[in-house]
């Protein structure tokens, strides 16, 4: 879901390597105080630790990747079973991961139930019956148990229709933010999180966030993380457009901010025509040089 506008209390795999935006804590076990997050302390209790009077902890999730970590969102969407929707940039099918019981509105558990295929067309164009199900009436959900105790995955049955050729859509997310996705391809304004080098040329502003920590010469090109999902059927996609993620705890996720200018290597192409136009000039300077010697001095 997108982590610009999230639930409170969502959890996100995250490929910064070195900090947690603004609105987000590492979910690495740390205690809060009950007083300055009331609103999340009443989603998750002492279910992760805490003393329930003054503290509250934070789930302690280690990932599998060096460089990435799990971030729970602190700001947010209160989550409800009976009213709203997914954020207005999730993609329908897109997998998120909840560190309470409630599953808000607009999602479903993914513990392999059956839904019917004429309410639900759209989703199931995308999933088929890879899951289950006789895709005449019925098909299947995925059926996913976190290895994370206390958490729980859920499907967005609302959302937007993840496209594979059409144009690359405004994006709400946060630049880089990593999505869990239940399709055999990936969606456009995505990349396949799979350890592939990119170009800083072109994606300069996600090379400023994740520099070379998962590869690439940090010249011309950088490497996205490599992440094999567990669950069959399923893989990870990272965000190559979206929101830069600002830094501080008194501003909300969304407040824009302007990324850093990553100094890039010049195109070959236009190299040549610089080196052009030199000589030329050289030439030209070189013709007057001569002119005027001979104008200055007729004898020669």
């Amino acid at each position: 879901m997108p982590a610009a506008s999230p639930y409170l209390g969502e959890i996100y795999l995250s490929p910064y390597p070195h900090f947690a935006p603004a609105g987000f804590l590492p979910a690495n076990g740390q205690l809060l105080q009950i007083q300055q997050h009331q609103a999340l302390f009443a989603l998750l209790g002492t279910t992760y630790g805490g003393n329930g009077r003054t503290t509250f902890a934070l789930p302690n999730i280690s990932p599998s990747v060096y460089g990435t970590q799990y971030l729970i969102a602190t700001q947010g969407r209160f989550p409800s079973q009976d009213v709203g929707s997914p954020s207005a940039d999730t993609l329908l099918g897109e997998i998120g991961l909840f560190a309470y019981n409630s599953i808000p509105k607009g999602f479903a558990p993914t513990d392999g139930r059956n839904l019917p295929l004429i309410q639900n067309t759209a989703l199931f164009s995308l999933l088929e019956t890879k899951h289950g199900g006789d895709g005449r009436i019925q098909f299947a959900l995925p059926k996913l148990t976190s290895p994370i105790p206390s958490t729980q995955y859920a499907i967005a049955l609302q959302g937007i229709y993840p496209g594979r050729d059409s144009a690359p859509m405004t994006s709400n997310r946060l630049l880089g933010e990593i999505a869990l996705l239940p399709y055999d391809f990936t969606p456009n304004g995505f990349a396949v999180a799979n350890g592939q080098l990119l170009s800083i040329n072109e994606h300069g502003s996600l090379f400023a966030l994740i520099g070379t920590m998962y590869g690439g010469d940090g010249q011309t090109t950088f490497a996205l993380p490599k992440l094999t999902s567990s669950i069959p059927n399923t893989h990870y996609a990272i965000a190559l457009q979206g929101i830069f993620p600002r830094f501080g705890v008194n501003i909300t996720p969304r407040e824009p901010v302007q990324p850093p200018i990553v100094n890039r290597v010049p195109d070959h192409s236009n190299s040549g025509i610089a080196i052009l136009i030199v000589i030329v000039m050289l030439s030209f300077w070189h013709k007057v040089a001569e002119f005027l010697s001979i104008y200055t001095n007729p004898s020669k």
